[in-house]
């Protein structure tokens, strides 16, 4: 593990060296708004007589990069394409491929690097302009709207300036939005805008629950009685679970009985009493600045704008609709190729991610903003040495960056080597809730450090897999619409093991919703739900998080050196649910969990050599929660030290935990968790904690040698 520790570290540090290599190199390509490409793109500006300059697009860089590749071959050192401040409107994504002849990539000794002009701010946008804003004059429209609507909603044909590719809106949720292709928003200021919804903010919540399997519930409130059409109305909502979303079509609405029915297919939970749901879509609504209606029968869009339509750069998303993430729907699609950077650009609005990187290797991303997407912020899929670093993430309607590997990977535990460090994410699972986090890791080998992650309604990190490395992260405030959640979250798996929780700084994670419906009441900063196995949990911080970590019936799992303050509900939750209300699952040979044990050659070497106790779980009472360690941690002010529902702990060791008194800490009050040289922890083996460097790092050689000494 700590070979696959420093091969990470030097994945990370060969990036960075790769950008810092690219000041004064020999290549430089130019692009512009002012740009024309049929000049040279040797020239930073338009020369005098207006014969020669930039090019006005990427696709004329890439090419004359192909034509030199062509010729005399990449000159040693990098390849620059420095692209000047502005805005560029794209209709289509910009797309480096393996196919091309000669293909895109560059080499170890000549990346090829798109990057910002110095001191200037390029912005590349996934959509199409939208102008000719009126006031609404339609009568018809004017008696949906209030009387304040009717004086601030303008209407823009948005036919009639070739925004045609308007896809419908679509069901999206938890469990099914892999198979959702994204939707088109307005974007105002550089901010996603808001579908028009009732109410404006807080919920609604279900007033009457119907049986299972139906498609239909009851709702309080009168507004639906006042709305002229249902047409293209939909509701999102936790229908049963905290944990569970999903976002449905109405079919009609009894409003004499306060009834919603649901286009079918229902909510695959079904619906219960007090859960919170709202409706959108809905121009009768359009009441407050930031909403939006897109009447896409017409071709028409309705906004009320926050501030004055004038130099607000609205603009309809429009790249990726109907692609998905899986094939060729990003913003920048990075296709086999490697050896590419990109850094110090802002990307910013699209329906799909803004960047699918999908195989190659030794490619970065960094220094880079990327704001608003329906749809992911990064995808990595079966890349390899590929980071992601010094990125600000924000405003993703699912995950900010998702790190996908070949599934052959597990079998042989090969690493990866993709990295995330030092990003700065926040505001994702904006449209999809849940199981949409910061930061979605899979595969094997895969470092995640120096991040910081925050505001997000569900998880900040899900890790899959084996042998990934998290360590110095802050993360807060997460977690904040769902229970039952845990900011990183692993679930059902006795396999994926070997990954290292190391140095984090939770704080402030607490259930913040007056929960109803059948969940578990609570929220976790490390949460090994249903039966997940074999993780190292070092050296983290807990405050102010309602469950420090959850260990569900799972084994192998140690839990050391950690300090947990200021959880409300208590420092650790453990049962034994394997041989509980879990039980179904170890009785039934075609569960998940047997599926997944028996994909892997857990036997086998390398296998049997990495995890020795996996080799015999199926007949050493899988059911039960053995080999769990918890030692010398610290807890102070916690509700509870230790909490186990109903199940007695028989197999699990506590050893050396400061469980009362002061442990003297620094500067408690200030959240100061460094302890005095005399504090009475250390003579129980406790090691300090390096609470200075957690989240982002700043970028420069002496913090790229301070990676390197972690």
């Amino acid at each position: 593990m700590e070979y696959l520790r420093r091969k990470l570290l030097a994945v990370g540090l060969s990036l960075a060296m790769a950008l810092s290599a690219s000041i004064g190199a020999c290549g430089d390509l130019y692009v512009a708004t002012n740009g024309n490409d049929a000049w040279s793109g040797l020239l930073p500006a338009p020369n005098a007589g207006g014969t020669d300059g930039p090019f006005a697009t990427l696709e004329a860089a890439r090419n004359a990069i192909r034509s030199l590749k062509s010729g005399s071959g990449l000159p040693v050192g990098p390849i620059r394409v420095n692209l000047r401040g502005g805005r560029y409107m794209r209709q289509s994504p910009f797309t480096l491929t393996s196919s091309a002849n000669p293909a895109d990539s560059g080499t170890p000794t000549s990346p090829i690097v798109y990057q910002a002009y110095p001191g200037e701010t390029p912005v590349i946008i996934g959509g199409m302009s939208v102008t000719g804003f009126q006031a609404v004059t339609d009568p018809n429209v004017l008696a949906r709207l209030t009387s304040s609507a009717q004086t601030n909603v303008l209407v823009a044909n948005l036919a009639a300036q070739g925004i045609t590719n308007i896809t419908p809106l679509a069901r999206h949720g938890q469990g099914f939005s892999w198979w959702w292709s994204g939707q088109n928003e307005l974007f105002f200021q550089d901010q996603p805008m808001q579908l028009a919804r009732w109410p404006n903010s807080n919920w609604l919540t279900i007033a009457a629950s119907p049986s299972p399997g139906t498609n239909y519930f009851g709702y309080t409130g009168t507004d639906p009685s006042n709305w002229a059409s249902l047409s293209d109305v939909w509701v999102d909502g936790y229908w049963y679970y905290d944990w569970a979303d999903e976002f449905d079509n109405v079919a009609s609405i009894d409003t004499t009985n306060h009834i919603v029915y649901i286009t079918s297919p229902a909510s695959q939970w079904g619906y219960a009493v007090n859960q919170r749901f709202y409706f959108l879509n809905v121009l009768d609504e359009l009441d407050s600045p930031g909403e939006y209606y897109i009447d896409r029968v017409h071709g028409l869009l309705y906004f009320w704008p926050p501030s004055s339509i004038a130099g607000g750069n609205p603009f309809i998303t429009t790249v990726g609709a109907g692609a998905g993430s899986w094939n060729g729907g990003g913003l920048v699609n990075l296709q086999s190729v490697s050896n590419i950077v990109f850094a110090g650009i802002t990307f910013e609005g699209a329906v799909g991610p803004l960047f699918l990187v999908r195989g190659g290797q030794s490619n970065l991303i960094s220094n880079c903003t990327l704001n608003g997407s329906s749809w992911d912020g990064i995808d990595l899929w079966d890349t390899v040495a590929t980071g992601v670093a010094y990125c600000t993430i924000a405003n993703m309607g699912k995950i900010g960056i998702y790190m996908h590997d070949d599934s052959n990977d597990r079998l042989t535990l090969t690493p990866a080597t993709n990295s995330a460090m030092c990003n700065t994410i926040y505001n994702m699972s904006r449209l999809c809730w849940t199981y949409n986090p910061g930061i979605s890791v899979e595969g094997v080998g895969n470092y995640v450090a120096h991040n910081l992650i925050y505001k997000g309604r569900h998880n900040a990190i899900l890790t899959y897999g084996n042998n990934h490395v998290v360590e110095y992260n802050e993360i807060y405030n997460v977690c904040t619409e769902t229970a039952d959640a845990g900011a990183i979250y692993m679930w059902e798996d006795w396999t994926m093991r070997g990954s290292i929780f190391r140095y984090n700084y939770f704080h402030d994670i607490t259930l913040n919703i007056v929960e109803e419906g059948p969940t578990f009441p609570h929220v976790v900063g490390i949460y090994l739900d249903d039966l997940f196995s074999g993780m190292t949990i070092y050296g983290n911080i807990f405050c102010s998080v309602d469950y420090g970590v959850l260990i569900g019936g799972g084994r192998d799992n140690i839990v050391q050196n950690n300090i947990f303050v200021g959880c409300p509900s208590g420092a650790v939750y453990a049962d034994q649910r394997g041989l509980e209300w879990d039980a179904y699952l170890i009785a039934n040979t075609n569960s998940s969990l047997w599926t997944k044990l028996y994909a892997m050659p857990y036997q086998t070497p390398p296998w049997s050599i990495e995890y020795p106790p996996l080799v015999s779980i199926a007949t050493n009472n899988p059911g039960a929660s053995l080999g769990n360690v918890i030692q010398s941690n610290i807890c102070y002010s916690n509700a509870a030290w230790f909490f186990s529902f109903d199940y007695s702990q028989t197999n699990m060791a506590f050893v050396n935990n400061f469980t009362s008194g002061d442990p003297q800490f620094v500067d408690y009050s200030q959240r100061n968790f460094s302890l005095s040289s005399n504090s009475p922890v250390w003579g129980l083996g406790f090691q300090p904690i390096p609470a200075n460097r957690f989240g982002p790092v700043p970028p420069g050689p002496r913090n790229l040698r301070l990676l390197g000494s972690l």
